[in-house]
């Protein structure tokens, strides 16, 4: 049996109100939330604002040694994506506690895990 995981977390949350000027705070919850869950980051943090019509928003992205970490957060809709895609497993309900540390808690979220060792198959822990 391989060590490695293939655990793909997805995350949908609307409630937010993250604006422009919350790039640098969502910047450093993104480092932050690589240290909570045990990764190392192997390109840093990388967070912009997009201003067109519509779309007004904030993508973040890190690339772990493991995968990768993006989030997306409409300013319009108040809604926020978070995708965790790791080849090592992860604790959700750290993740869970970090998120609501940048977007409080949530009016309405689902979520997912998807193991893709062999077949893809969805879970209730990230494990």
């Amino acid at each position: 049996m391989s060590s490695v995981a293939h655990r793909h977390f997805i995350f949908r949350a609307i409630g937010a109100s993250l604006v422009a000027e919350d790039v640098d705070k969502v910047n450093q919850w993104m480092h932050d939330l690589v240290q909570k869950i045990d990764m190392q980051l192997l390109i840093e943090p990388q967070t912009v604002y997009c201003s067109d019509a519509g779309n007004q928003g904030i993508t973040s992205f890190c690339v772990i040694t493991t995968s990768h970490i993006a989030l997306h957060a409409w300013e319009n809709t108040g809604e926020v994506q978070l995708d965790i895609y790791s080849c090592k497993a992860f604790d959700i309900d750290i993740v869970f506690k970090h998120i609501e540390t940048l977007i409080g808690k949530p009016k309405q979220s689902d979520f997912m895990c998807l193991n893709r060792d062999k077949i893809i198959e969805i879970q209730h822990d990230c494990q």
